[in-house]
């Protein structure tokens, strides 16, 4: 299997399931803990949890994971867990990618200020 069939395979199912868990999040069925257990894995949303309680939750390991594969395979989160990646690369096979703007390079440390501030 090519990687990029395994992607599409593990970005659509993860965006089945964080749609599922949105759908058990509202009311009527009112679950609890169902979308709160996806954003668990987003390690700058475990980092803040554990830095606003002051405790580290056993519960926050799934964010320990993605942070691991992501160190030894890059963009892993984004790239194969995030919806909103998915929903990024959806729409770029319907209505093709864009040409970026020739002065987009004076703008590109921006990001990491962000990332620092944040």
């Amino acid at each position: 299997m090519k990687l990029r069939t395994f992607r599409i395979i593990v970005q659509t199912a993860a965006f089945l399931v964080i749609l599922a868990l949105f759908f058990l999040t509202v009311y009527p069925f009112a679950e609890k803990y169902a979308i709160d257990s996806f954003l668990r894995l987003d390690p700058l949303v475990a980092l803040v949890a554990v830095l606003a309680s002051h405790t580290v939750a056993f519960s926050l390991v799934g964010a320990l994971v993605i942070l691991l594969l992501t160190i030894f395979l890059g963009r892993f989160f984004c790239g194969y867990i995030c919806p909103l990646g998915t929903l990024i690369d959806f729409t770029n096979h319907l209505f093709g990618k864009k040409n970026k703007p020739a002065n987009q390079t004076s703008y590109r440390y921006i990001k990491y200020i962000v990332l620092a501030v944040v």
